[in-house]
């Protein structure tokens, strides 16, 4: 029927509300009518009043009506439609044709990169090269699974018994096996954790080849190992061939024994003393010097008095703390120097002695020496 808004010029749909701008059935875009006579008002029915909620909705967003209000006679579908389903229906087919191609290519059995037992194998992990001619590659710094074990793709061992080694001197002994493929002129490193303990070739580390051409060595540290300043824990042992790739890797542990309290050693007894050097010199020779040292015993307190005597005669009194020096033993030490020329001015040609008094005025300690003219 005559609407008097025109229709699209796609798919002919009639055009039901003023100023709509594109096709509610193909959604193409409307051009702006040409100016029309208004239509004639309907002869016998008057126009029903819109809805409440129409007057709310801006003339911009109105919507068309319902779909079955569109003439039936428009259905026929456009070139338009039949060109883009057309290009859909080819693009589903061509993608299904790709995916049976590649499900083909990935069979087990075909040139697509999977293990023997049809799993696949990244290109990156290393794999072991033992019956193959691909190079093998080992992870140097993984640690030992076992006690020694050839685990990690190590083509030898080293083996730790016991696995526990007490420091600084339990006894153990360590087995060792290198492959058929090493010479006894190849230079080797033994190696702990991080650090290179030695290196030199295969048979001066006592190494022997065998019948089917390995190379064994069994050695018993009975003084402990030499190694336990590496410290108490885990620690892995391998040997490195020239290139650095691992030979044989093995595992032990350090326990360190506590060390014994040492007893404390008695403080010496020492007695007493008093001694002069030299014990003689003479007035009319050369001047020397003349050394008087006194040592008294630990059982001294600091404060004790104690008074010097020379041939009977008592000198200065004082502690002992005052006139001598308490050394690491316990003991106390005093020592003095005098010239020879001064004495002989004190004492007379003959033999004299110095004498310590403690404060019961006893003698604990005396010395002698000599005066010649």
């Amino acid at each position: 029927m005559a609407t008097g808004f025109g229709f699209c010029p796609n798919c002919g749909t009639a055009i039901t509300v003023p100023g709509q701008r594109f096709c509610a059935s193909c959604g193409a875009t409307v051009p702006a009518p040409a100016a029309l006579p208004a239509p004639p008002p309907p002869a016998a029915v008057p126009a029903p009043p819109p809805p409440a909620f129409v007057a709310a909705v801006p003339p911009g967003w109105a919507m068309p009506p319902a779909i079955a209000q569109v003439a039936p006679a428009r259905t026929t579908v456009s070139p338009s439609m039949l060109l883009v389903g057309g290009v859909i229906i080819a693009a589903i087919v061509a993608g299904a044709v790709f995916a049976m191609n590649n499900g083909s290519k990935g069979s087990p059995g075909s040139s697509g990169s999977l293990s023997s037992s049809g799993s696949p194998v990244s290109s990156g992990s290393p794999v072991s090269s033992r019956g193959s001619s691909s190079p093998t590659i080992v992870d140097s710094a993984s640690p030992s699974g076992s006690n020694g074990g050839s685990d990690g793709g190590n083509p030898g061992s080293i083996v730790f018994s016991p696995a526990t080694i007490g420091c600084p001197s339990q006894p153990y002994t360590t087995t060792v096996r290198l492959p058929s493929s090493v010479k006894g002129t190849d230079q080797i490193t033994y190696q702990i954790d991080e650090t290179a303990i030695v290196t030199q070739a295969v048979t001066a580390f006592g190494l022997t080849q065998q019948d089917d051409g390995t190379w064994s060595l069994t050695d018993t540290n009975a003084d402990g190992s030499p190694n336990c300043s590496m410290g108490p824990g885990s620690h892995t042992a391998r040997l490195l061939d020239s290139s650095g790739h691992v030979l044989a890797q093995g595992s032990f542990t350090f326990v360190m024994s506590p060390s014994p309290s040492p007893s404390p050693s008695p403080s010496p007894l020492v007695e007493n003393s008093v001694t002069i050097e030299p014990s003689s010199f003479s007035c009319s020779g050369s001047a020397v010097d003349v050394t008087l040292t006194i040592r008294l015993s630990a059982s001294f307190p600091g404060s004790a008095q104690i008074t010097t005597e020379s041939d009977g005669t008592a000198g200065s009194t004082g502690s002992v703390e005052s006139a001598f020096k308490q050394q690491s033993d316990g003991t106390w030490l005093g020592s003095t120097t005098s010239s020879s020329t001064t004495l002989c001015g004190e004492y007379n040609p003959g033999n004299h002695r110095i004498g310590i008094l403690d404060a019961n005025d006893q003698l604990i300690a005396e010395g002698n020496f000599t005066v010649n003219p």
